[in-house]
């Protein structure tokens, strides 16, 4: 292929990203995931306070968190905020689709365009 052909190519390519924008955006993928990845061995660490690299291997931190009432309670009480709220906002942000859709509203080709440029 020739230089002008790739270069016209590369402008109706909707996937193609520069490498700064490569560069970018793995920097902020390594940087969310490298710390969980990190948790997983040092949670695995028999330990009182959690130490990288773990000394002794076990699952101590695991059965002490699953057989505490309290931290039972919490991940309980974490689960039910998580289904609360997601129920919620389901609902609202179907209705709000739903009032786009169907309704006519002064301001509904102002927010179609903010959503849909074009």
């Amino acid at each position: 292929m020739s230089k002008r052909a790739r270069k016209k190519a590369m402008r109706y390519d909707p996937l193609h990203i520069s490498w700064p924008l490569w560069v970018v955006a793995g920097s902020a993928i390594v940087f969310l995931i490298a710390p969980v990845l990190l948790l997983v061995p040092m949670s695995l660490g028999s330990a009182e306070i959690i130490e990288f690299p773990p000394s002794m291997i076990g699952i101590d931190q695991y059965r002490k968190f699953f057989s505490h009432p309290a931290w039972q309670t919490a991940v309980l009480n974490s689960l039910q905020v998580a289904v609360g709220t997601s129920i919620v906002s389901t609902t609202i942000g179907l209705l709000a689709s739903l009032a786009l859709v169907w309704a006519v509203l002064r301001a509904k080709a102002s927010s179609m365009r903010l959503s849909f440029p074009r």
